[in-house]
């Protein structure tokens, strides 16, 4: 086992949800897990509860590491070692673009991709916060969705059906800032 991680206190306590119920097998609750893990210098392996993890015994990192499966949209999957300083370091690279205030996500991708991890680990590094949500709820005139002031993160087949609607792209433009990620 490695050292412990020197990740913020507030990631393993929550302090960076927007919405507070949090259920083990829900997206809050998968996190508060592996940061739990990372933060005993444990690896935490993120993929979907159908797929099997490799062995921690195959990290060689003397540093904690969450492994995040990838390579879906382009080949064949495999897993994407990343410490806390390598994600921190992004964070930082995105705060020269927009400024170093908190910063609020809207969550609809699942936290087992970096797309949707890394929205965690943008509220707990900047103190900000992270409410989770359905991307259909966007188009969904009956569901309350408040952007105002978030980030929102798509992958580009959401945002092609989201297209189509008027309330989701009203609901959009809200939003501080939409980040485009995966598919080719």
């Amino acid at each position: 086992m490695a050292d412990p991680v020197g990740i913020p206190a507030a990631a393993s306590r929550g302090d960076w949800l927007g919405n507070k119920s949090v259920h083990p097998s829900s997206p809050a609750g998968i996190c508060l897990g592996a940061f739990e893990k990372l933060s005993r210098g444990a690896p935490a392996w993120l993929c979907e509860a159908e797929s099997e993890p490799r062995s921690p015994s195959s990290c060689s990192s003397p540093e904690a590491s969450i492994f995040l499966r990838t390579g879906g949209s382009t080949g064949n999957p495999r897993f994407a070692r990343h410490t806390w300083a390598t994600m921190a370091a992004a964070v930082k690279g995105l705060q020269v673009v927009l400024g170093e205030e908190p910063i609020r996500s809207w969550c609809c991708l699942p936290v087992w991709h970096m797309g949707g991890l890394m929205q965690v680990v943008r509220a707990v590094e900047t103190g900000g916060d992270v409410v989770f949500g359905d991307y259909l709820d966007l188009a969904e005139p009956k569901a309350e969705v408040n952007l105002s002031g978030r980030m929102v993160s798509l992958v580009s087949t959401q945002l092609h059906r989201l297209l189509s609607s008027d309330l989701a792209v009203a609901r959009r433009r809200e939003s501080r800032l939409i980040l485009l990620a995966g598919g080719p």
